[in-house]
């Protein structure tokens, strides 16, 4: 990887692909052993085996996911003075992933000065996940979801806004 340019990969090379599922073989096998070792000379020992094993699992799941190739992710190479080189994987769209997790079952507010792109909330809310809006933060006519934006807040200060403290403002 020493070599390789800094950027996206299209395709994984052949020795990074072996590399790739040695590891994650590898991976595996250090989480079999970890469920199976018992050092009661350490304190703590359930926290210090659930923080190995988290660690473990998320490179296995790294490895995992580059070398199965999705057509939804993106795979790319970095150099770091600090880190040195390191290999990255991420969604090319989250939005199937915050609509599953996030909006199906709960109500959520999102705040920013720059969400409103193009005129109106539905190309940012559609590239997260969410459905249309309904004008001028009327509920969502989706079913099952209750989705406001907030078009007008009360200004700083105000008794109806409150602060990130959760207490109302002066």
């Amino acid at each position: 990887m020493e070599l390789a340019l800094p950027g996206r990969l299209e395709e994984i090379p052949e020795d990074l692909g072996y590399a790739l599922m040695a590891l994650r073989d590898a991976c595996r096998t250090v989480i079999s052993a970890i469920g199976s070792t018992r050092d009661k000379s350490v304190q703590d020992e359930d926290a210090v085996r659930k923080q190995a094993l988290a660690s473990v699992e998320s490179v296995h799941d790294v490895a995992e996911r580059i070398t199965h190739g999705s057509e939804w992710d993106v795979v790319w190479y970095e150099r770091h003075d600090r880190f040195g080189a390191s290999l990255r994987v991420a969604p090319m769209s989250v939005s199937g992933l915050l609509r599953e997790k996030l909006f199906t079952d709960r109500s959520v507010v999102l705040t920013s000065a720059t969400l409103k792109l193009g005129g109106d909330f539905n190309g940012v809310g559609a590239s997260w996940g969410s459905a249309p809006r309904a004008p001028k933060g009327r509920p969502s006519p989706v079913e099952g979801r209750r989705c406001r934006i907030a078009v007008r807040l009360p200004p700083a200060g105000h008794p109806l806004r409150r602060e990130a403290s959760g207490t109302p403002g002066p």
